[in-house]
């Protein structure tokens, strides 16, 4: 059980609570990563307003999603390297 700031409906930053998050276990092909610390951009912040339905998760959701994407394609790519040796 990991501890992230969950936003459960659209508003105001007190729509933000600091909650235990099951994570679960890598499935195959996927690595687990401790991330001791994550940026919030403006993109965040307009997702929890609920500006941009386009870019925004289903609600639950944790901020900083496009940071987490961004790490996923970068160990995306350093395992398919991996896989080829």
């Amino acid at each position: 059980m990991v501890k992230a700031i969950r936003v459960h409906e659209y508003g105001t930053p007190e729509v933000m609570k600091w909650e235990d998050v099951e994570i679960g276990e890598p499935k195959s092909g996927e690595i687990k990563v401790k991330i001791k610390a994550i940026g919030v951009n403006f993109l965040d912040i307009y997702m929890r307003k609920g500006l941009v339905h386009e870019f925004t998760p289903p609600l639950p959701y944790t901020p900083g999603d496009v940071e987490k994407f961004s790490w996923f394609l970068l160990f995306s790519q350093i395992l398919e390297l991996v896989m080829r040796f």
